[in-house]
């Protein structure tokens, strides 16, 4: 098995806008005593985006989530599917004057197309989403296991 890992920070306006990672790389310098000294933001190109439907449960709290992460041009088919590992939690905003509350959710790959076929693997989610508008910034972590490149 070969392993790939991302971290990419998806964004939403509103919730009838697309979900989309731009190609950009956070890199941040730590500094004496572990604090950030330098955050740098280099852009590479690319795009990734997902659509999702979720459930809430009557706690308001607790969800589940199933969705589709696709990676560059839609037609190209490099796509990972995913479904909620558990239930995912949802907070009170941390600032109650920016609507934003926050969130976090483990996802399981359950199957992948194109460069994905045959993945799996795990992807977390931090997010922060307005319950008004749902504007979204949600940034993943994900671990994907490939199969070996097939040879001949």
């Amino acid at each position: 098995m070969r392993e790939l890992s991302y971290v990419l920070r998806f964004e939403r306006a509103s919730g009838d806008a697309p979900t989309v990672a731009q190609g950009v790389v956070t890199v941040t310098t730590i500094g004496v005593g572990g604090l950030p000294l330098e955050t740098t933001r280099l852009g590479t190109g690319g795009t990734a985006s997902y659509v999702s439907k979720y459930k809430l449960d009557d706690d308001q709290i607790h969800f589940t989530e199933a969705g589709t992460i696709t990676f560059g041009d839609p037609a190209s088919n490099d796509t990972l599917t995913f479904s909620t590992i558990g239930k995912g939690t949802l907070l009170p905003p941390a600032d109650p004057e920016s609507g934003m509350t926050r969130g976090i959710v483990m996802w399981n790959i359950d199957s992948g197309t194109g460069f994905f076929a045959g993945a799996s693997g795990l992807i977390a989610s931090n997010f922060r989403v307005n319950e008004k508008t749902e504007a979204l910034v949600d940034d993943q972590l994900a671990t994907i296991w490939l199969p070996n490149e097939r040879t001949g």
